[in-house]
């Protein structure tokens, strides 16, 4: 028995060794969904554990405000905390203004409005630290306002830096149900929250996705800036997004979104949930993606199960 227990605990020092060789290699956290990035100081750890608490909170706070949930995690749940959502509350049509005119699985195009599905969160801070806008229309220019926003606009809490939208009529006045420094730990948690788990790339498939022009949009490799914090400071990662915005044929451009871990935040895929398997998805690309979805749909079967591995394996 001793024996035994010796042999599973060398076992287990060397896959941890190789897991450890694999998180240096990739430059950030290759383990399981959900955990925090490594070598983050005290403070932010301390900022982080407190924000994942608030994360998983059910809010009661809103005092009358119009909610779409009364919780993160409501939304962000698939295949943990951070994800993204199997609930109805996941998948909206918005108008023009951010209002939610509908919600629910399945969601028609809404003539008043464009469909958006709850995308996972997991590696945001370097998406923050490579540059561009957050939201599903990249209309938030940094983290903090997207949180803020999000809490406003989803949860109906108030920040200082966001009004929630009023149930009442008159308008309530705008008091802060979330104070600053819980928002910031909520940005917190976020930030330092690390990347899907990576599987072994399969190399084949990325030729194909290269050929057909997914890598147009879906860039492979970014590098995030110098003066990011220090777990995130100058460090290349393949997210596969190239954080711009782009006319997919709906009413309003939307975000390229990550490819990384994409298999395990659906089915259902795309910003619409338009896409039941990895394939559909690809082939319901409109506007700029078109092309793509065309060249896709030309290809032979061993090329189209090559690119589909490839993705799976992100």
């Amino acid at each position: 028995m001793r024996l035994l227990a010796a042999l599973t605990a060398s076992v287990c020092l060397i896959v941890w060794a190789a897991a450890a060789a694999d998180v240096r290699e990739a430059n950030y956290a290759a383990g399981y969904f959900g955990e925090l990035l490594p070598d983050l100081t005290p403070d932010q750890l301390a900022s982080a554990t407190n924000g994942s608490k608030l994360f998983l909170k059910r809010w009661t706070e809103g005092n009358g405000n119009r909610r779409n949930a009364d919780s993160c995690v409501a939304c962000h749940s698939v295949p943990m905390p951070g994800g993204s959502g199997m609930s109805a509350q996941a998948l909206v049509a918005v108008d023009a203004k951010g209002e939610i005119v509908q919600t629910g699985f399945p969601a028609p195009p809404h003539e008043s409005g464009t469909v958006r599905r709850t995308r996972a969160l997991f590696g945001i801070g370097y998406l923050e630290a490579a540059g561009g806008g957050f939201g599903a229309f990249g209309k938030d220019p940094d983290l903090k306002t997207f949180v803020a926003k999000a809490f406003a606009t989803e949860l109906g809490v108030s920040s200082s830096l966001q009004c929630a939208r009023s149930g009442e009529t008159p308008p309530q006045t705008c008091v802060a149900a979330i104070s600053d420094k819980d928002l910031d730990d909520v940005v917190a948690y976020l930030r330092f929250l690390a990347p899907p788990p990576r599987s072994k790339e399969a190399a084949e498939g990325r030729k194909v996705f290269e050929t057909i022009g997914c890598a147009k949009c879906h860039a492979p490799v970014l590098t995030t800036r110098s003066d990011a914090p220090a777990p995130l400071r100058g460090r290349r990662f393949a997210a596969h997004t190239d954080r711009k915005t782009h006319d997919m044929g709906g009413r309003a451009p939307v975000m390229t979104a990550p490819l990384w871990g994409v298999q395990s935040f659906g089915p259902p895929y795309m910003h619409d949930a338009c896409g039941y398997s990895l394939a559909a998805a690809i082939k319901c690309h409109r506007g700029e993606g078109q092309a793509a979805a065309d060249a896709f749909n030309a290809l032979m079967e061993g090329e189209r199960e090559a690119l589909l591995a490839f993705l799976r394996a992100l």
